[in-house]
């Protein structure tokens, strides 16, 4: 049995890390539900109030520039592009487990 199969409350999957391909974890409970982190402990931590804010207003005052250059990474860097394909037989070898 691995470690990634006791994770409760997270899923195992790829996730780009500059220009290499690492697991983490998508968050299936919690306040992060949803989310990607590299850890699974870290979907049931509490928020930090200081940083939302901060966040918050930065996404307001550069949100279309932050979505610009997700956009050109997305195409061009190769780990993002090798992604799709690496998520596609993870989700294979899931539905051939539980058959």
């Amino acid at each position: 049995m691995f470690l990634r199969e006791l994770t409760e409350g997270a899923l195992a999957v790829w996730s780009r890390d500059g220009g290499k391909s690492v697991r983490k974890y998508r968050c299936t409970t919690g306040p992060r539900k949803g989310q990607v982190r590299a850890e699974p402990a870290s979907c049931n931590k509490a928020f930090d109030l200081a940083k939302s804010i901060s966040l918050k207003k930065t996404k307001s005052a550069k949100g279309a520039k932050i979505h610009m250059t997700g956009v050109i990474t997305r195409k061009g860097n190769a780990a993002s592009r090798r992604l799709p394909r690496i998520q596609k037989r993870v989700k294979a070898r899931k539905r051939s487990k539980i058959k």
